[in-house]
């Protein structure tokens, strides 16, 4: 029962925050707006899950009640059915691994005597919801309809006396931002409930990813819902900043997820861009280096060395070119083809070698230390022809998919940038 009850939980809460964190983070775009307005449509409140306990119970009356509450209160509400009346506290007890706060859980119970039947519903917490008490199963059903308007009446209320929310929302003046290092820019947010109730005096988390610097890290809204954070571009690259209600979030196999929450997603420009690895081992050095003297978008270029002590060098390049950021999807280079060759002379073999990179497409992917190139993907062909005095031959093999690792952008300026 327990597994079970957790995994309906996990699956409403991570499976609809979570799709609408992932297009948070794949959407990059500048998209400077006008402020927030003034109200925000409503939009719809959690379904209420009501859990009826002992069902098909021993008292026929108990059981004419409870068909006739779920018959009469089935629209705007799912009822549960669970088997053998456990009590409210071995329910919670099976549920403690699940922040029952998020208002889509409540338990009904039925009991009777010779001479009456009573019906209790509490939500999650144990917070009495409603309870009616008769003789015959219809006048106890009767006051427990209309069951959907007691429970939003008690969220209401419980919202009001102990400040917390039935499932809110983040509307912020700005989604994505491009600054450049040193710049500043305030961003306001809006905090309102599902059924578009303002939350004021609410307390709002912000975290920052990436470089920079916000302040203030904790904002308590106004009487309107309001709120506003600074953030300060210290340095080029990518960074985000969560929005989250602190009463909503919770954390499920460590990621943290809220219904109030919103993403602003910031590019920091700097001078230029570049990207240069150096490896070396038993005989050889290799390095890498692809630079843009002007950042991310644009003409990059591209050098490759293959040092082969002894023997000879490999190497070669060329130049690929990353359009404008795209509002949503990947951000990829348009295709390009380029070329590394070397001569290696072992002695009384010559061996020439050609390497040929045709349809290359790198991709450009936000990580939380900055913006790093990401897998390549096209192909990659040899051509090694081997020459001695008593022969000469050619072979060719062809490579597909390419594989190079990612590789962290940095914000510095190319050695030849500005001749």
């Amino acid at each position: 029962m327990r597994e079970r009850i957790v995994a309906e939980a996990r699956a409403t809460v991570a499976g609809a925050r979570l799709s609408t964190m992932i297009v948070a983070v794949l959407t990059c775009a500048l998209l400077l707006g006008g402020g927030i307005s003034a109200a925000h449509a409503a939009q719809e409140c959690p379904e209420p899950r009501v859990r009826v306990f002992e069902w098909m119970p021993d008292d026929p009356r108990e059981s004419r009640a409870q068909n006739l509450v779920t018959l009469w209160n089935r629209d705007g509400i799912r009822f549960l059915m669970t088997g053998k009346n456990l009590g409210h506290r071995a329910f919670l007890e099976m549920s403690a691994g699940v922040s029952l706060d998020l208002w889509d859980e409540y338990i009904l119970t039925t009991s009777s005597t010779a001479d009456a039947i009573t019906m209790n519903l509490v939500d999650g917490k144990g917070r009495p919801v409603a309870s009616a008490t008769g003789g015959d199963p219809e006048s106890v059903a009767q006051q427990m309809t209309p069951m959907l308007q007691m429970i939003r009446d008690h969220q209401s209320k419980v919202r009001e006396d102990e400040h917390i929310a039935i499932d809110s929302w983040v509307y912020s003046s700005v989604q994505l931002l491009t600054l450049e290092v040193d710049m500043e820019e305030t961003v306001t947010f809006e905090l309102v409930d599902c059924d578009g109730y303002v939350l004021a005096d609410r307390e709002v988390e912000i975290e920052l990813t990436g470089p920079g610097e916000v302040e203030p890290q904790t904002v308590t809204t106004d009487g309107d819902g309001r709120g506003e954070f600074t953030y300060v571009a210290t340095d080029p690259g990518q960074a985000s900043v969560m929005i989250w209600y602190v009463h909503d979030c919770i954390e499920l196999e460590g990621v943290k997820y809220a219904s109030g929450q919103n993403r602003v997603q910031i590019t920091v420009e700097g001078e230029g861009a570049r990207v240069f690895l150096e490896m070396s081992g038993d005989g050889y050095t290799a390095t890498y280096d692809a630079w843009n003297c002007d950042g991310l978008e644009g003409d990059w270029q591209l050098e490759g060395e293959l040092v082969i002590e002894g023997y000879g060098t490999i190497s070669g390049g060329g130049s690929l070119y990353f359009p404008p950021r795209p509002e949503e999807g990947p951000w990829d280079s348009e295709p390009f083809s380029y070329s590394m060759e070397g001569t290696l002379d072992m002695g009384d073999a010559v061996t020439d070698i050609l390497y040929e990179f045709e349809d290359v497409v790198f991709t450009i992917i936000e990580l939380e230390d900055g913006p790093t190139l990401g897998d390549a993907r096209g192909t990659a062909k040899a051509t090694v022809r081997v020459t001695t005095p008593e022969f000469s031959a050619v072979v060719s093999e062809t490579y597909s998919p390419l594989s190079i690792a990612p590789a962290l952008i940095r914000s510095e300026t190319h050695p030849s940038c500005g001749d």
